[in-house]
């Protein structure tokens, strides 16, 4: 990683997120431009991962630092991206009907 990278993640104040910030920036070899769309896209909430207990975050991250292997929790329980339509944190499918 370059110090790019160590530059944004050394901001994230839970230690479970970066570790997943870390591990993906490794395993995926994304760039700092492309680490910070992940960041800014909220991409560790958006993933099953987040919503399990902190041992079970730990034991997953651990078992993925060591087998650099990708795990389904660690894929997005939503694959659309919907940013670029420029909807609210919060829609209905009526508010993205209107916007097409």
């Amino acid at each position: 990683m370059s110090w790019t990278h160590i530059r944004t993640l050394i901001y994230i104040e839970e230690p479970l997120k970066r570790e997943f910030y870390i591990e993906m920036c490794k395993i995926e070899k994304w760039s700092s431009r492309l680490l910070n769309d992940r960041m800014k896209s909220l991409l560790y909430e958006r993933t099953a991962i987040s919503k399990k207990p902190e041992l079970t975050i730990k034991n997953d991250l651990a078992l993925l630092k060591n087998e650099q292997k990708l795990m389904p929790d660690l894929v997005f329980r939503d694959p659309y991206f919907l940013d670029f339509l420029g909807l609210k944190d919060t829609y209905s499918e009526k508010d993205l009907a209107q916007t097409i």
